[in-house]
């Protein structure tokens, strides 16, 4: 069975269509053996399993001119951004197919017909499905595998002057400084997926923005979703406290974006560079508390203190990314516990008691001024943000 049968006979079954129905239609036209076989008719050309069709006057070269009509390829295309016939559009492709089917039948495709398939044949309508349920390869940027081919998808270049995004409300500079990041180093991820999906994750809300304002859960957002080898290979993370010597170090490099959170400033960003004196800035909201394209020191100290998310590559060294060291006895923390509560725990030989960090005061807008987690140890460990400083409570 290739992967493209095998992809097909799983989005069948979630939307309620017998497997194989769904994969005899594919047979009967583009087949399940390749990816975007091409078939060309007088009316247009056609692609992929289901041989969705490009025609008409947005298609002219398709076709034979005044037979030439357009197709669901046309509107696919349309919805999703990929070009008529690019192999890696595959499964965008059958689920775009499957979605048709199972609203209005098979009655689209000659080959079902041919073949004895009409109508609503092998789909059962009482099954539930909303089309919005699963995000596209177009959203994530996901690179679907080729039968009999090692998808190894291209060595990422960061593009430090790719433009900046501008937000659209009050709470969404965390969600598109991101995307900007992604997009700045070779992903293509759409804003209805990336707010979504921190939406229904919890990183982000609408009333408060990002609910971590040490870029923790940024980070590992970006690490669960981009890390794997189809959706990149990437690594992120991040430090809750940085100076803006340290952003100056890092940015000047152009080696990967940067995503600058500041706790005053209560806003996130881009940084795209530096130029010694000032961090250079893909700012969604540029205005916001006098700060444009670019922060000068000075700003940097009145609007801090601020954290930072980066998102990083392997072929930045030309070797694999890290992995965090054998037997780390705080390893299972280092991504819900700041870095520096962990320093104190590790200091005092013990580990954090609870799975994740307290923030205070409880329910109030991030940014929070307070971190604490108690250590195995019975010690209440607190980070004051303000200050950047760690304390110890003992039990009495």
């Amino acid at each position: 069975m290739t992967v493209y049968e095998d992809f097909i006979r799983e989005a069948a079954v979630a939307r309620g269509i017998d497997a194989q129905v769904a994969v005899d239609v594919a047979n009967s036209e583009g087949g399940v053996e390749e990816a975007a076989r091409c078939g060309q008719f007088n009316t247009g050309w056609s692609w992929w399993a289901y041989q969705l069709h490009y025609g008409g006057p947005d298609y002219p070269q398709y076709g034979i001119p005044g037979e030439s009509v357009a197709g669901m390829g046309n509107d696919f295309s349309a919805y999703t951004g990929w070009p008529p016939g690019d192999p890696y559009a595959w499964r965008d492709a059958a689920r775009r197919a499957l979605n048709a089917a199972k609203e209005y039948g098979w009655g689209a495709w000659y080959g079902a017909a041919a073949i004895g398939i009409t109508g609503f044949d092998g789909i059962d309508q009482s099954v539930p499905w909303d089309p919005q349920s699963e995000p596209w390869d177009f959203e994530t940027g996901a690179v679907p595998p080729m039968e009999n081919e090692a998808v190894t998808p291209p060595v990422p270049v960061y593009n430090p002057l790719f433009p900046s995004y501008s937000q659209n409300d009050d709470w969404s500079c965390a969600p598109t400084s991101t995307r900007w990041a992604l997009w700045a180093y070779g992903r293509e991820p759409t804003e209805q997926f990336v707010e979504s999906s921190m939406l229904s994750q919890g990183i982000v809300t609408t009333q408060y923005g990002l609910m971590d304002s040490t870029g923790g859960e940024l980070a590992a957002w970006l690490r669960a979703e981009y890390s794997p080898p189809e959706y990149g290979g990437y690594d992120a993370s991040n430090d809750p406290s940085v100076t803006f010597e340290d952003v100056v170090a890092e940015a000047v490099q152009l080696k990967h974006p940067l995503v600058l959170g500041g706790r005053t400033w209560c806003h996130w960003t881009g940084v795209r560079g530096a130029d010694g004196n000032n961090l250079l800035l893909a700012n969604p909201a540029v205005g916001w508390m006098g700060v444009g394209q670019r922060m000068s020191r000075e700003q940097f100290q009145y609007l801090g203190p601020f954290s930072l998310v980066r998102l990083t590559h392997p072929s930045e060294s030309g070797a694999p990314a890290p992995e965090p060291p054998a037997g780390d006895p705080l390893g299972p923390w280092r991504s819900t516990v700041g870095s520096g509560l962990l320093e104190l725990m590790q200091q005092d030989g013990t580990q954090p008691a609870q799975r994740a960090s307290t923030w205070l005061p409880l329910g109030a807008a991030s940014p929070a001024d307070v971190e604490e987690c108690y250590g195995a140890n019975g010690i209440r460990y607190a980070w004051l943000l303000g200050p950047n400083a760690g304390h110890r409570y003992r039990p009495s």
